[in-house]
Order: C-alpha cells, then sequence, then structure tokens
C-alpha cells in the first residue's frame, strides 16, 4: 500500500527523495501519486456518497497545474510576490485555512511549509506538516479538484496563479486519508500542523482571561508577544445569526496581527488628548466589507488625531491590513492565538507515555484536586538560570489517527502542571499549590493543551494530567526551554516513587490559585461565517445545476438535491 507521508529525518532528505522518484519517471513523464490519486477516495470517505450538496465524484475534474488546465490560469507560481487573498471553496475547512492567514505574513513559515517546488515542471511538491513534535513529509502531485467550469472546487489564491494554498490543501487531504476529513475543526490544530510550534488558544470571554483584559494584564502580554515576533491572530466564532457580520469581519476566521502600539495625541481646541492602543491586523479574506468601525480606513479618527496618523504613516503600509483600538478588537473577537516559536531552543524533550489505572509512576492520578495526583507520569528537569520553557501535552490525534473513521470529539479535559521539586527527589510527592509553579492555558477536551511558564534556577517537574482520575490513555508531551536544562527522565521511562517525605508541612495550608486549574468546556470546531455559509450553498447549486443540465441519467435525484440547498439558502435569508 503507498504510503501517506515520510519521516525522513531533515528537508535535505526529502528534497533527495523527490528528485529520486522524479528521475524514476519516463522522461518528460510527469507525477501521479498512486498514494492520494485523483478519484473518489481522494475526495470524500465514501466515494459513491459525498456529502450533501457535494459534486458526485465523476463529474469532478482533476486539473493540472503545470498543464494550465484550472481556469484563468496562465503563469502559475507558488507564492506571488505579494501574498494574495484566500478564497475558501465548498469545503468546510475555514479552521486550516485560518492558520495559512496567519503564516502567510511570514515568509520563513510559508517557505518552511513547502519543503519544495524544485520539481513542480515535473508536476510535484513536497509539503511537510507536524504531528506529536514529528515532522512527517507528504508528496503530492499537481492535479486539482476542479468543476467541469475548470474552476477550483475547493480552495485557492485570489490569485489563481499563486498555487500554495491548493497544494498545502491537498497535501493535508492526503495526510488525513481525503478532502471530506478536512470538514470542521479547530485552528490551534491546524497551526501545531502548519508551523510545529506550541499554540496557545485564549478564549477572551472566559472569565479568567476577561478578567485579564479587563485588568490590562492580557494587553501587557500581547506587547510581550508581538515584541518576541511571536505568530498572533484573532477569531470570533460564528454568530448565531447567519446574517450578521458584526463591523465587517468574518466569524470563524482568522485575522493576523502584524503590530501592536499605544500611542499618544495631545489635545487640541477642539479634542481632549488621547491615548489609545492600537492593533494592526490583515484581512486575508475580502469579504463582508472589512472593519468599519474606529480607526478603520474610512474612519474620522484619523483626520481627527493627525498626530497619530502621522505616526501611524511612518510605520509603512502592509497589504490588506486595517488598524482597530484594542477595546473595540475584545468587542469584535473572542478568541487569541499566539504560536510560540521555540525552534532554536538549545534543549527540548520528546516523550510519549500512558495514563494508567494502578500505576504509581505513569498512574491516571487526575489533577491536583485528588490525593491520587502525585501517581501521575513526571518528567524532571533542572535548569542553573532563568528560563522560559514551552510546554504541549497531547492526546491522540483522532483526525490522523484514526483516518476516515474518526470520531471528532475528545471524551477526556487533559492538561498539564509544572512542580518545583526539592532535595533528591526525582518526582512530586504531593500537590501544594506554593510548589506549583505553573501549568497549561487551560484543562479541555481537546487533542492538546500548550502553556509557557517562566522559571527561576531549580529543579522542576512536568505532571501531564487529566481532570477526573482514572481515565487512562496515550499521550505524547514536548517540552522546550529557552536555555539549557538537564533532563532527568531516561527516555520514555519513570522514575520511582520516592521515599524521602514531603516537606510541603513547611509552606503552610496549600491553596489553589483561582483560575489554575479551570476547565474549558466550549471546545467545539470552528465554523463558518454565516455569510460565507450561504456563499458555499450558492457555489454548490450553481455547480449542481451546471452538472443536472449537461447530463442525463439521475437527474431526478439531483434536481431534489439543489431544491433542498436551496431551500436551506431561502430559510437562511
Amino acid at each position: 500500500m503507498a504510503e501517506r507521508y515520510f519521516m525522513y529525518s531533515d528537508d535535505n532528505e526529502a528534497q533527495q527523495k523527490e528528485l529520486a522518484i522524479v528521475e524514476s519517471l519516463a522522461e518528460d513523464g510527469l507525477f501521479e501519486d498512486l498514494a492520494f490519486p485523483a478519484d473518489a477516495g481522494s475526495l470524500y470517505k465514501d466515494g459513491l456518497r459525498p456529502p450533501l450538496g457535494y459534486l458526485p465524484a465523476d463529474v469532478v475534474e482533476w486539473s493540472r497545474i503545470n498543464q494550465l488546465e484550472i481556469r484563468d490560469m496562465n503563469t502559475p507560481v507558488t507564492f506571488g510576490n505579494d501574498i494574495s487573498q484566500i478564497q475558501q471553496g465548498a469545503l468546510n475547512d475555514c479552521y486550516l485555512l485560518s492558520s495559512l492567514a496567519m503564516i502567510s505574513t511570514s515568509e520563513n513559515l510559508c517557505q518552511a511549509l513547502i519543503v519544495s517546488d524544485d520539481q513542480r515542471g515535473r508536476g510535484m511538491y513536497t509539503v511537510k506538516f507536524n504531528k506529536g513534535g514529528k515532522w512527517l513529509y507528504v508528496h503530492v502531485d499537481d492535479r486539482i479538484p476542479c468543476n467541469r467550469s475548470g474552476d477550483v472546487y475547493f480552495s485557492k489564491s485570489k490569485d489563481v496563479n499563486e498555487t500554495w494554498v491548493m497544494i498545502v490543501e491537498k497535501a493535508y487531504a492526503k495526510l488525513h486519508g481525503c478532502y471530506e476529513s478536512l470538514m470542521d475543526g479547530q485552528i490551534e490544530y491546524a497551526l501545531q500542523d502548519t508551523t510545529g510550534m506550541a499554540s496557545l488558544k485564549h478564549r477572551l470571554t472566559e472569565p479568567k482571561f476577561a478578567d485579564q483584559v479587563a485588568s490590562g494584564e492580557m494587553w501587557q502580554k500581547l506587547k510581550a508577544w508581538a515584541g518576541e515576533k511571536q505568530l498572533l491572530g484573532l477569531s470570533r466564532t460564528r454568530s448565531d445569526d447567519p446574517r450578521v457580520h458584526e463591523g465587517g469581519l468574518m466569524g470563524g476566521h482568522s485575522y493576523p496581527i502584524m503590530e501592536v502600539c499605544e500611542l499618544h495625541a495631545d489635545a487640541t481646541a477642539d479634542l481632549e488628548a488621547l491615548d489609545v492602543q492600537l492593533v494592526r491586523l490583515v484581512d486575508r479574506w475580502g469579504v463582508g466589507g472589512g472593519w468599519a468601525g474606529e480607526w478603520s480606513i474610512d474612519s474620522s479618527m484619523w483626520e481627527d488625531y493627525p498626530d497619530i496618523k502621522k505616526i501611524v504613516d511612518k510605520k509603512g503600509e502592509v497589504g490588506d491590513a486595517f488598524w482597530m483600538s484594542w477595546g473595540d478588537v475584545c468587542k469584535n473577537f473572542n478568541q487569541l492565538f499566539v504560536c510560540i516559536d521555540m525552534s532554536e531552543a538549545p534543549s527540548s524533550g520528546n516523550y510519549s507515555g500512558v495514563w494508567g489505572v494502578g500505576d504509581v509512576k505513569s498512574g491516571a492520578g487526575g489533577n491536583p484536586l485528588n490525593d491520587s495526583f502525585p501517581q501521575n507520569p513526571q518528567y524532571a528537569f533542572a535548569c542553573s538560570e532563568p528560563t522560559k520553557v514551552v510546554i504541549t501535552v497531547n492526546q491522540k490525534d483522532l483526525m490522523f489517527t484514526k483516518g476516515l473513521l474518526y470520531d471528532k470529539e475528545y471524551k477526556e479535559s487533559v492538561g498539564f502542571i509544572v512542580m518545583k521539586i526539592t532535595g533528591t527527589k526525582s518526582r512530586s510527592t504531593k500537590f501544594h499549590a506554593k510548589k506549583m509553579m505553573g501549568g497549561g492555558v487551560t484543562f479541555a477536551k481537546v487533542r492538546s493543551v500548550s502553556g509557557v511558564v517562566d522559571l527561576m534556577p531549580g529543579r522542576y517537574t512536568v505532571v501531564p494530567c487529566t481532570v477526573e482520575p482514572d481515565n487512562e490513555g496515550p499521550f505524547s508531551l514536548q517540552i522546550q526551554a529557552s536555555v539549557s536544562v538537564i533532563f532527568e527522565n531516561s527516555g520514555d521511562k519513570m522514575a520511582d516513587a520516592d521515599d524521602e517525605e514531603s516537606d510541603d508541612e513547611e509552606l503552610g495550608e496549600s491553596e489553589i490559585v483561582k483560575g489554575a486549574l479551570d476547565e474549558n468546556r466550549d471546545f467545539g470546531n470552528e465554523e463558518d461565517d454565516g455569510t460565507r455559509g450561504l456563499q458555499s450553498l450558492m457555489l454548490m447549486v450553481g455547480d449542481l445545476a451546471t452538472y443536472v443540465k449537461g447530463v442525463g441519467g439521475e437527474v431526478g435525484s439531483l434536481e431534489a438535491a439543489c431544491r433542498e440547498i436551496e431551500a436551506k439558502l431561502e430559510a437562511s435569508l
């Protein structure tokens, strides 16, 4: 059976393998991917039964980029001089496209994702994705699903000659089994997969994050992340009313953050002095009209405060960019994404483990509110100078490991705690709040939870855990440190339980820090904005109607499908 992906040692090996594959072809032959053929099985989980409203597989045309078979394509390039806007097609994979929108602001990340387009003249590309801290390489050919008019059926760049979006989407579909498998997901998962970075999602309306917004702490964090050049973005979960477009912004789609700043304007005869916190974002969608509130392109605020305009103008123009005040950001977005780049970290540890009931060294002890907490797996390390540690705990990737048959819902809430350990201990023997140095952003029923912890010199242990005890299952753990640290575990092996008594009695009564062990119960997949959904429905209706007019046979059933979609469209208006 042909493989969906390869675990090469590095990009160079992947490029050498790509070259070897092309050299094995007939002279001037084009690469055809046998592991992801141009057929129904690559489109849908059941090739004979596409999702409601989707084109039957036998009328989808697989058009080659290399042969200019895609409508309006004449000079294809992987990346244009200026990255084009992204156009979502019939597939509901806005979460993936949101990750691409964010990395599109970084030339380095874009180039890293597309490992090679050296053989594009032979119809071959190589893309890589990160799963559980490991890079997986995917070779694909350049045959792209199109309708009978030659239009790209799924996602593409606004400039159809810019091919990276359709290539990455195809490679991601191959990795997960078929295009249909990409329907519905979460932005932070796709960010991890496409960047290899720890991805932190902050739901700004959750109590602990809302408190940080209100106190100004979140703004200070945002400034620090921006100063570190971390990858940042915002999104808004879909409105209940499909006709609502708050401020011209799309729900379920990310808006990359390019810059944050604090600006001042002196008082004038007509206006008081102003101090404003501004955020510069990028609109990679071009749908919904764009931001139309204060500090938008046509806002009167620029005329009212020319001193601020002068400062902003000196920063230069960025394509598709716009400005918002931090206050308006918090009113119009409820999710903040932060990707922490530790690619140059001098120390990193990657582990695979299991929560097992009854195991005193690798048990399923639950969170610190349970007496059995010390039985959880523990991973100790020591640092001799202050360090920033980025930690990610992953459950089994259901979408990846179960392929076409996966259940998208995770049953257990997971997270991790970092504990200080003293003396000769190799494990935390008893939880005490004063020894808790930090943890993940939240506990949640999600694929992975990440967090950043700042530590002083000392010895520490990372304790991945579920919220409730006795919940068995596998996990993987990544620990990355900004300075050299000493990892004390021998591979995946757990240290023996310590006989040394706890010194927690000297610390007094243990009190959990407010919000430290909160569980996030809002973990649903990203949903498209209602207006985008209507556009998708209309696209499907048009494609199906065209097909119905051109073929005989099962016309009646196809017309019925069209009527059903049109009824949904009318009900949404």
